[in-house]
């Protein structure tokens, strides 16, 4: 009735010719089934039940002159396997006014907004991980001068479809230096600074400990840019906040991120690094999981695209972690000794996660070395890609990775120990004409790892996958593959996952279906992960934009 209602809306709309209507719409379905094989008994018993999930969103947004209406219409009957099960039903939980003018944009309702870097307030929707944190309230944005921007906020977040307790308040200020005084620095490199102060209003109702109320935090920030560089740096401190997660510890938090870039005719390097303690900031004490996040700190790894390089993502670990992450990469040019006729593409990251160097002094405090890290690795991984055009329609990579990985840590284990993989892949592209060209993927992933029964049959042994895509530009693409974990130890766990899926766009359409089976893991984006269950069925999905 909702959605019947709001299509009427935009018909009135456009027969008035009164303004401007822009929307998008996304619906996920899938039709599962029983899998015993793969799928774990709490899985099945949810299929049993509701064998239908789909996942659909209608957004819509209204500009008038200035003015500025919107809102976002979801509906979830039942949630995706691997959503929590707390977003089942239907309704507008994002709805927001807007006001925009030379000097002041004002919004009252819902907003997205994100301070620096993020390290002490990102607010963002991510469908993919079943993250949605909009806070409801106003916002300000007031441009005094062109290099100045000031952002004021209060409100509180999404709670699947209800608010937070909590309310947040920030203040956001940012300065382009060279615009304030373009004579002096001139554009050959561009400077900012900015700075950041959130607060989040929590009331106390322990019974057992005097929990802080207003949880205050600041972050301070620069960068510069220049013809072939940049560096940036943030830094932020966040005063006591005993939370579910990091087990009501009352240790301030602490958090260092500085990247830097350097690139020169062919060559280019990049280095990232973070330092962080006690960040894991939520907006509500008691949240767990992904539900009710306050910040974000990016991964410092490769985010990796392959499928089986993705069997095991690395997540950050927000109550601790050093990181280090250095990226080289070299373009040989057509004509020179290793580019030859075609030229060729060499590029080489690796990257390495401690844990934080720390001492317990009683049940909610601790001591730590903040420069410092322990002799545990979380992660470590290196990876070499090189691309070669062989012809003028054969494209060819090769991609070689290895990797250590914490299981215990990452995934939440039980003594399941360190993981040690290890993959070659080759992706193959040839262009037939201008519209049809087909692509291949071929992959294998060695695995060692000292593990408990439990784990075992999860995880266990060496994976191989092909994948064909054949695509008929602009509207269609057909895409097989299969991924098999020949190397399991249990021979009825050496399990083949198929999958075929066929896709197809017009205009700002894009329709697509498949049937196959997906592996039990983890999925991640941007260094946050969300456990994604096995399951065996179809999938469909159509996404359009007005």
């Amino acid at each position: 009735m909702k959605l019947i209602l709001l299509i009427f809306i935009c018909n009135v709309i456009y027969a008035q010719d009164f303004g401007r209507l822009t929307g998008s719409f996304e619906s996920n379905s899938s039709y599962n089934f029983v899998d015993t094989l793969i799928q774990t008994p709490e899985t099945v018993k949810r299929i049993e039940s509701e064998k239908f999930l789909s996942n659909s969103y209608l957004q819509m947004i209204y500009n008038y002159g200035d003015v500025e209406f919107g809102m976002r219409y979801e509906a979830y009957q039942t949630p995706l396997l691997g959503y929590d099960e707390r977003f089942t039903g239907e309704g507008i939980p994002y709805v927001y006014g807007r006001y925009r003018s030379d000097m002041f944009d004002i919004t009252a309702g819902s907003f997205y907004e994100q301070f620096g870097s993020g390290l002490i307030l990102r607010t963002y929707e991510e469908r993919a991980l079943g993250i949605d944190n909009n806070l409801s309230g106003v916002r300000v944005k007031f441009n005094p001068h062109e290099a100045i921007n000031i952002t004021g906020l209060f409100g509180k977040s999404r709670n699947f479809w209800a608010k937070s307790d909590a309310v947040v308040r920030g203040v956001d200020l940012n300065i382009d230096v060279n615009t304030l005084n373009e004579d002096f620095f001139g554009y050959d490199n561009f400077i900012s600074i900015g700075g950041s102060i959130v607060s989040r209003y929590q009331k106390d109702n322990s019974l057992k400990l005097v929990l802080p109320e207003n949880v205050f935090s600041y972050a301070l920030r620069g960068s510069v840019i220049g013809s072939n560089y940049s560096f940036d740096a943030e830094y932020a401190y966040k005063y006591n906040d005993p939370t579910l997660l990091n087990s009501f510890s009352y240790n301030d938090g602490q958090a260092l991120l500085v990247n830097a870039s350097y690139y020169d005719g062919g060559f280019s390097i990049l280095v990232n690094a973070h330092k962080l303690d006690n960040m894991d900031s939520r907006i509500d004490r008691s949240a767990v999981s992904n539900q009710l996040t306050m910040n974000f700190v990016p991964a410092q790894v490769k985010m990796q695209t392959y499928g089986l390089a993705t069997i095991y993502p690395f997540a950050t670990q927000l109550m601790g972690e050093g990181g280090l992450q250095t990226e080289i990469g070299y373009n040989f040019k057509p004509g020179s000794l290793l580019g030859g006729e075609k030229g060729l593409i060499v590029n080489f990251n690796t990257s390495v996660v401690y844990q934080t160097d720390s001492t317990k002094i009683d049940d909610y405090t601790y001591d730590y070395n903040f420069f410092g890290v322990s002799d545990r690795m979380y992660f470590h991984d290196a990876n070499l890609e090189i691309t070669k055009k062989l012809t003028d329609k054969l494209k060819a990579s090769v991609t070689a990775y290895n990797a250590i990985y914490d299981r215990d840590q990452i995934e939440g284990g039980n003594k399941s120990g360190m993981v040690y993989s290890s993959a070659i892949i080759l992706n193959l592209r040839y262009n037939i004409d201008d519209k049809h060209s087909i692509r291949g993927e071929f992959q294998h992933l060695w695995v060692e790892q000292d593990s408990v029964p439990s784990h075992s049959d999860v995880y266990n042994g060496a994976w191989m996958q092909a994948l064909v895509e054949y695509t008929i530009a602009p509207k269609y693409f057909i895409t097989v593959l299969d991924q098999w974990n020949y190397g399991n130890k249990y021979e009825d766990k050496q399990t083949h996952y198929p999958t075929v899926n066929f896709a197809f766009i017009h205009e700002a359409t894009r329709f697509s279906i498949g049937y196959g089976r997906l592996r039990a893991g983890l999925l991640c984006v941007g260094g946050i992960c969300r456990p994604v269950p096995a399951s065996n069925g179809l999938n469909a999905s159509i996404t359009s934009s007005f």
